[in-house]
């Protein structure tokens, strides 16, 4: 097998899959096996983790050979999980001490040039082990904030609970998942797994199916799901949104295959052709691969979408018809098409609310709508219910949008024509908002104990993941949590493959009118009380660091507190051979190495080909208590020579659009869970003895769920929303 299942199941789920069946009752576990058990349990708390008490159990009864190799495996593999597995050093080498002014510090290395001929700047001046040896006596105090190892299945039974998690999700996966679910496929049985409903993981398994058995799992229903299943046959982009890729050469079964189900799809409805627009120019290269003139006689309605896809066959489309309806304000010609199309009808119901003028029209507007979202899924309606719901509280002069990749940008609320509206007919949208509140909790499954911990509440739904970066306890997007010290350190690392690369870790500071307080970048390392910088490393051919240090005590005016990671010059961030990005907590501004795995909050690996990322911000609640909002959003910039000062207003813009839209979380679907569940249980007084448990939190709780518990924790978040 190709894959390490033990190291996927840990990174994943923070669960430890077994080997071994253990028969607790043939012996009594060696004094030197608990205190291997102990050892372990150290190490990991060093790192920030420790095992359950079930899971401390099971390695007791461990060969000893056995529990050695267990033991390097899983520090390994938590390790590389929080951005301990490399050499995190500082230019600076007593940081966050003895960092010097930014123009002494200029001053000085340009005077030693001019003396030696030397130029050291941007590369580190001393070892790893050098700087530790000055962070040696600044112990950090203890982390009581340990997560929590759990006891798991076997590794195959863990590894088929995972993928059926992956083929069933409700929402996109991220890319990491995609890559994950074709990974596992050869190896796990999917007979007894619903049919996908995300398109993308339907063309998944088909492809790795068909690559395995010639055959697909899931039928197909639009063109553009065979265009999908083409391009995993291809190794390509399941999503579509690099059109860069090319087709590979298909034997003829295989080309014959593709028409087979072109055909039957079209053949009896030639408006299925209409998808083929969104996506016009891979259509023509999958027509060069699949040569569909051989086969115009016997699949002649497969052959014909390739006639309209060059436009050698004309007919007028769905969406030339829908645009003309909509464009001429035809109220009852618009109702009429979008009925039979639901997806498409949720995602135009602002369009098509704009031509709502009289009462009667409202009341077939409603009733259109409510036929419709019964056929519609969850998240698309929930992503209607909080695009609306903004719309009614426009409380922002800009309203921020998301593509796929992750990109951002920002619009002007002035150019939204549905505001004038909202404010004429805001009890149509009201009233929209309630029948889909009405559709999600009727979708809601009644379960028999309910357990919810408080923490997760404010954790936003992630109604896609097409853009979320992997790594550790990384949240969706307007996700808020709750910084409990007084010392934020952001850290970089990045590792270049060929290229000479670098990049620049900044902060902008903003006051709560999103203007300008100042900043902390390579050109600007001390900023008084506020912060420091840990200097500049402009290569890193054996990878490099960078860390700013933000004194939240210190912010006196300041509300905002933007990181942002700059290309200055080098590698994409997908060309990197690593890459990531974090924050921790310190309690004390000298304890501990620059680098503590202990006090690392989330660690977000770098990924895209965007020059500025904007992973999150710092910002003052209504109590004036700091929080993390998860941004994770890619900006454009420039190819190269990108820093703070040029790209602060693109920043500043996203930020204030951000912080000011209102995301569905986590709590308005556990309030739903509670109505129809039949017990409620604090989750501090959960017991095993408690049957038929759904427990919803950020992290399993130690050893306290019987064996039929469900679980959904940050890791499978996405598991809440309902189809």
């Amino acid at each position: 097998m190709n894959i390490d299942i033990f190291d996927l199941i840990l990174r994943k789920k923070l669960v430890f899959a077994t080997s071994f069946n253990i028969n607790k009752g043939a012996k009594t576990p060696t004094i030197a096996a608990q205190k291997l058990a102990c050892q372990l349990d150290i190490a990991l708390m060093h790192v920030g983790f420790k095992m359950s008490h079930e899971l401390f159990e099971y390695v007791t009864y461990l060969p000893r050979h056995e529990l050695l190799n267990v033991a390097g495996q899983m520090i390994h593999s938590i390790k590389k999980l929080v951005g301990d597995h490399v050499n995190h050093n500082t230019y600076f080498i007593n940081f966050p001490n003895n960092v010097p002014d930014t123009l002494d510090f200029w001053w000085h290395t340009i005077i030693k040039y001019i003396f030696t001929g030397t130029n050291t700047y941007g590369r580190y001046n001393h070892t790893y082990e050098n700087m530790l040896e000055h962070h040696s006596k600044l112990k950090l105090t203890a982390n009581t904030n340990q997560k929590i190892i759990n006891l798991g299945k076997t590794e195959f039974e863990e590894l088929q609970d995972f993928s059926k998690d992956l083929i069933a999700a409700t929402v996109p996966l991220s890319p990491e998942d995609r890559k994950l679910l074709a990974t596992v496929l050869p190896y796990v049985n999917i007979s007894n797994i619903p049919a996908p409903t995300i398109r993308e993981n339907k063309a998944i398994v088909n492809g790795m199916y068909y690559k395995l058995h010639n055959r697909t799992a899931y039928p197909f229903d639009t063109v553009t799901d065979v265009l999908r299943f083409a391009a995993v046959l291809s190794d390509a982009d399941v999503t579509l949104v690099d059109t860069a890729f090319r087709f590979k050469s298909f034997n003829r079964p295989t080309r014959r295959f593709i028409m087979v189900l072109l055909d039957a799809i079209v053949s009896n409805n030639s408006e299925k052709m209409d998808d083929a627009n969104a996506h016009l120019h891979l259509f023509k290269r999958l027509g060069e691969k699949v040569h569909p003139g051989e086969f115009k006689m016997s699949h002649a309605a497969a052959h014909q979408l390739f006639q309209f896809v060059r436009g050698d066959y004309k007919h007028k489309t769905y969406n030339n018809r829908l645009e003309s309806a909509l464009s001429s304000k035809d109220f009852k010609k618009a109702v009429e098409l979008l009925k039979v199309k639901p997806g498409v009808f949720i995602r135009r119901v602002v369009a098509l609310s704009l031509l709502v003028n009289t009462r009667a029209e409202k009341t077939v507007f409603t009733n259109a709508l409510k036929l419709t979202i019964k056929q519609t899924s969850a998240r698309v309606l929930l992503g209607l219910r909080e695009h609306i719901y903004n719309l009614l509280q426009a409380n922002t002069e800009h309203f921020i949008y998301v593509n796929k990749e992750g990109k951002g940008y920002s619009k002007p609320v002035i150019q939204h024509k549905i505001f004038d509206n909202v404010a004429n007919q805001s009890d149509l949208y009201e009233n929209i908002v309630k029948l889909i509140d009405a559709e999600i909790e009727s979708r809601i499954p009644v379960c028999e104990t309910l357990v919810v911990d408080s923490n997760i509440e404010n954790v936003a739904l992630p109604l896609s993941e097409k853009s979320k970066a992997s790594g550790f306890k990384v949240y969706p997007r307007g996700s808020e949590v709750e910084i409990k010290e007084n010392i934020v350190r952001f850290f970089m690392y990045w590792k270049q493959k060929q290229e000479r690369t670098d990049l620049d870790l900044s902060v902008i500071l903003l006051d709560e009118n999103f203007n300008l307080h100042s900043h902390l970048s390579w050109t600007m390392l001390r900023n008084g009380q506020l912060g420091t910088h840990s200097g500049d490393i402009t290569s890193a051919p054996n990878g490099a660091s960078e860390f700013i240090d933000i004194n939240l005590n210190a912010l006196t005016g300041i509300h905002y507190v933007i990181p942002t990671v700059n290309k200055f010059s080098g590698e994409t961030y997908d060309e990197l051979e690593e890459s990531f990005f974090g924050y921790m907590e310190r309690n004390h501004y000298q304890q501990g190495k620059p680098f503590e795995a202990s006090t690392v909050q989330t660690k977000s690996d770098m990924r895209g080909s965007s020059s500025i990322l904007m992973p999150l911000i710092l910002m003052r609640d209504k109590n004036n208590k700091w929080i993390v909002k998860w941004t994770s959003l890619n900006l454009k910039g420039l190819p190269r020579f990108n820093t703070t000062e040029n790209n602060k207003f693109s920043s500043t813009l996203l930020s204030k659009s951000i912080a000011a839209r209102e995301y569905t979380k986590v709590s308005y679907l556990t309030d739903m869970y509670a109505n129809k569940a039949k017990k409620v249980i604090d989750a501090s007084k959960i017991t095993k003895s408690d049957l038929g448990v759904t427990f919803i939190g950020l992290e399993r709780p130690d050893s306290k769920l019987a064996e039929d518990a469900v679980v959904i924790d940050l890791n499978s978040i996405k598991n809440i929303i309902p189809e």
